[in-house]
């Protein structure tokens, strides 16, 4: 059940003047709460234009609330509340497709999963796992092993890039893997040099027309001691 909050029905916008340009600038959220959209290939204006999605983390409280945002008029309306927490890319909000239907993760006791929510039905449906990107029209869901993970990303056959179908009610199968971590090791031109290095991947992006996948593989030094030449996509 979604719980309402403070910000939920107010409209916390103001106008600003930018001292060195002169231009408009408005300031579409103000509290205490750190609000912030998810990462930046990930659009936080819907298909119509007329609604944000944002993710909040209030200080000291656990998991996220997210939110989407009228753009006529500024009023916050709460989606609901996620277990999880993250401060650069929050729980992955996105709208799916052209209708009002937002995905993002949240966790639970069998571990992590992604809530579908229609602005007008309310909740969908759920996934399993999580979501960096789902595709532009809806239907396919692509994650990638947690690159925090390290007995996962040791076991390179098993870790890599995962798509998962969105199926009909929003409930789907788990995610299958169709790019594993020593799939992209064995086509890296540098695989001698690299092998022995702390290598993950990251940022499954779908294509425009979500026909491909492209990802990030790397080995950027996340642990002391684990090190080594660069990786590449």
């Amino acid at each position: 059940m979604t719980v309402a909050t403070a910000r939920a029905g107010r409209a916390e916008r103001i106008r600003r003047r930018d001292p060195d340009t002169g231009r408009e600038i408005w300031q579409l959220t103000r509290s205490d709460e750190a609000s912030f959209h998810s990462y930046y290939d990930l659009c936080p204006w819907n298909a119509a234009g007329d609604k944000i999605v944002f993710c909040a983390v209030a200080p000291g409280r656990a998991g996220s609330d997210v939110y989407w945002m009228d753009t006529a008029g500024g009023s916050l309306h709460l989606v609901g509340h996620s277990a999880r927490q993250n401060p650069h890319t929050g729980v992955h909000q996105q709208w799916i497709g052209r209708e009002d239907v937002l995905a993002y993760e949240d966790e639970g006791p069998q571990g992590p999963f992604v809530r579908l929510v229609s602005l007008r039905d309310g909740e969908l449906g759920r996934l399993p796992g999580t979501a960096r990107m789902l595709s532009p029209d809806g239907t396919l869901v692509a994650s990638h092993t947690p690159i925090t993970d390290e007995g996962a990303i040791a076991r390179r056959d098993e870790s890599g890039v995962f798509v998962a179908p969105v199926g009909a009610g929003g409930d789907g199968p788990a995610p299958r893997l169709i790019a594993s971590l020593q799939d992209a090791l064995e086509r890296n031109p540098r695989r001698e040099s690299v092998q022995g290095c702390h290598l993950y991947v990251k940022h499954a992006k779908f294509s425009p027309d979500g026909s491909r996948l492209m990802f990030v593989f790397t080995n950027e030094i996340l642990y002391e001691g684990r090190g080594g030449a660069g990786g590449g996509e």
